[in-house]
């Protein structure tokens, strides 16, 4: 399952869920049982990634190697405008900029390209000035409200942030530990947040803070492997 907060939107399987609050501690969850591009050509196949920002939706439908466009209504979602490219053949995670662009990472290349907001390719997101020359093996990325890039650079055990045109700003290292780091997610205080798979445990660092230190213990005993945060 896969999630982007705008009110709620998840993807579980083949279907969209549109989660609203309602209360402190109610929600009211829409399905969204069918989901077809505007031609109405096909449904989701392995969809593994969706992102949301104001009403515009983003779904990475992985196994038709594209990307949907849709806008959100209340509880309905409209349009589903096709987004493909060569250089995109299996999209997993997707996030909307400000400006409307979106980023998407491919899982065989591991590179994070660049649509502008029509869907059009604008090329390969590339670190501009970065204080090595290390190789980078980019495991997943992330975007905060201010347009900065978070990119999780297993190879070289760190997160990268960079601004919104790649320019290099920072960096944090990863905790030196056993495990494997597998995803990050930034909230809306600009807190980083980053997943050790084999732990089951988070760690974070506020936003300014250069240390990511656990967020409480492991949660091995109530999931094994976690893949997504």
């Amino acid at each position: 399952m896969t999630f982007s907060c705008c009110r709620l939107v998840l993807i579980a399987g083949m279907h969209v869920l549109i989660v609203t609050a309602v209360a402190a501690d109610k929600f009211a969850v829409v399905p969204v049982w069918q989901v077809y591009d505007a031609e109405g050509t096909g449904p989701l196949v392995r969809p593994e990634g969706v992102a949301c920002r104001g009403n515009r939706v983003v779904i990475a439908d992985t196994g038709n190697a594209r990307l949907l466009l849709f806008s959100l209504d209340g509880d309905r979602l409209s349009g589903g405008r096709v987004c493909s490219a060569l250089a995109m053949k299996s999209p997993v995670r997707v996030h909307l900029m400000s400006t409307g662009d979106i980023l998407a990472q491919d899982s065989r290349t591991r590179q994070v390209l660049h649509f502008d907001a029509a869907g059009e390719l604008q090329g390969v997101l590339k670190p501009i000035g970065l204080p090595d020359s290390r190789s980078l093996w980019i495991s997943s990325f992330a975007v905060d409200d201010a347009d900065r890039i978070f990119l999780l650079d297993v190879a070289g055990k760190r997160v990268l942030i960079l601004a919104a045109d790649g320019a290099f700003q920072s960096s944090i290292p990863l905790p030196e530990t056993d495990g494997v780091f597998s995803d990050l997610t930034v909230d809306a205080k600009g807190t980083l947040y980053v997943l050790n798979s084999v732990q089951a445990r988070v760690y974070a660092a506020e936003k300014g803070v250069r240390t990511l230190s656990p967020l409480g213990g492991s949660l091995t005993a109530f999931m094994s492997f976690p893949t997504h945060i």
